[in-house]
């Protein structure tokens, strides 16, 4: 079988030129002028974009357990050490099966509660101004939310603003390592691995003391903390203190940036689109954490992670050579699945860069199976997607209470695609307090 299509690069470095300079606009283009699947040189190194559904669900469900999701998690797995997101094989699946419970919907109806009040909490302390960086203020909202689910209501302020500024260090180590083209050993003393190192301690020295502290309690609690110490395996065994450190570190580092620039995203398409956002405040008050089929809100949502999805990308690795829609896919070969890509497709989408949420009206055609996957699809869907969707209601309909969304004259927008898809130099709104908006001004 042939090699699939792909775009004609320059001697020596491939397409690398193209893709530095426009990441996304490179990525759509591959896919309209090369198919379904196509090769990308990159001088010596070469990778695959995979844009056709039908392939996209066969690579990321049917045949999963082919498929790895490669050694680009390096920086990631340094504050994530073998969570979830970063985990493979028999360990990861075993993982996954004890955790899977505690995130359904159902189970995670105590935490919605708690979860409310907390983003309620720091919705008040937002303000009217001409230009608020919303993308900053998201940072902030989220990350004291997950702390609250993960931990509880008993840290104090201080604490949770220096694991708060830990975890802003850590993702972006992660984002500047991923990225550089010169990576330097973490040993190397660089002002930024010295700040990284710091940052690092900081959450270990804090998870580590908050473990130990919860096995003593005979009730561990309700927390996502107090559920994973009281986790046991087949055997009734417990988990070890390093696995538990290591699935809170996944939480935090891979829910906070996804949701918060989710977040970030929803409130800027908003304020592009007035008469949308007055639609979902006119039920907002009845909005919450709430699931089911989708309502105003609930469709903002999921057409906002379609034009605008935080996880922009995922990569799988063949174990051994694959054949893919009829080409040879190559044993270690990185595949990209863009959901980017994928989401904005004329051909499954219509009008796909418009920001629509009436096409998830009942009725609507459906798009196909594989062409919309914001949270990933298959056994490693995201394991915190209904935690993350009802963050991002309670979010959403508690600022829309408070005030009315328009863009900013200050600064242009433009999404960077990083390890997730944010917008590059913040995201400010105007913000205007509405007349039954409560919080003082």
């Amino acid at each position: 079988m042939a090699a699939p299509p792909g775009p004609r690069g320059y001697p020596v470095v491939g397409v690398l030129p193209r893709i530095w300079r426009d990441p996304l606009a490179f990525f759509q283009e591959v896919a309209q002028e090369c198919g379904g699947l196509a090769r990308v040189g990159l001088g010596r190194f070469t990778l695959y974009l995979l844009s056709d559904p039908a392939l996209i669900h066969k690579v990321l469900v049917e045949d999963s357990r082919h498929y790895w999701k490669g050694d680009g998690l390096a920086a990631a797995s340094a504050v994530m050490g073998r969570g979830l997101a970063t985990n493979e094989g028999e360990a990861w699946q075993a993982m996954r099966r004890l955790l899977q419970p505690a995130f359904q919907p159902r189970a995670l109806e105590g935490l919605l509660q708690d979860l409310g009040a907390t983003i309620e909490e720091q919705l008040e302390a937002w303000r009217p101004g001409p230009a608020v960086d919303v993308a900053e203020a998201a940072n902030h909202l989220v990350l004291r939310a997950l702390f609250r689910a993960l931990f509880g209501a008993g840290l104090p302020p201080e604490q949770l603003a220096r694991l708060g500024e830990a975890v802003l260090v850590a993702n972006e180590h992660i984002n500047h390592t991923a990225w550089s083209l010169i990576k330097l050993p973490s040993g190397v003393p660089t002002p930024r691995n010295l700040r990284f190192s710091r940052a690092l301690r900081t959450l270990n020295e804090a998870t580590y003391r908050l473990i130990r502290e919860r096995r003593t309690l005979e009730d561990p609690g309700d927390d996502l903390l107090g559920r994973l110490v009281g986790t046991r395996d087949a055997s009734g065994a417990a988990l070890s203190d390093t696995q538990i450190r290591d699935e809170l570190m996944t939480l935090i580092v891979a829910g906070h940036e996804t949701t918060a620039n989710a977040l970030a995203w929803i409130l800027h398409l908003l304020a592009a689109h007035p008469a949308i956002a007055e639609q979902v405040q006119a039920e907002a008050p009845a909005a919450q954490g709430a699931t089911g089929p989708p309502d105003a809100l609930g469709r903002v949502l999921l057409e906002a992670l379609r034009v605008l999805p935080p996880a922009w990308v995922i990569v799988r690795t063949p174990y051994s050579e694959r054949e893919l829609g009829g080409y040879v896919l190559p044993k270690g070969a990185p595949l990209l699945i863009s959901q980017y890509v994928v989401h904005r497709d004329p051909r499954w989408w219509e009008e796909p860069a418009r920001f629509d949420p009436d096409r998830w009206l009942p009725g609507r055609a459906a798009p196909p199976r594989g062409a919309y996957f914001p949270y990933g699809d298959g056994p490693r869907i995201c394991i915190g997607n209904h935690f993350a969707t009802a963050l991002l209601r309670f979010a959403v309909a508690g600022c829309l209470r408070r005030f009315e969304l328009r863009p900013s004259a200050e600064g242009k927008v433009v999404p960077q695609p990083l390890t997730t898809l944010r917008p590059k130099g913040g995201l400010r709104l105007k913000l205007t307090r509405r007349a039954s908006g409560s919080a003082q001004t």
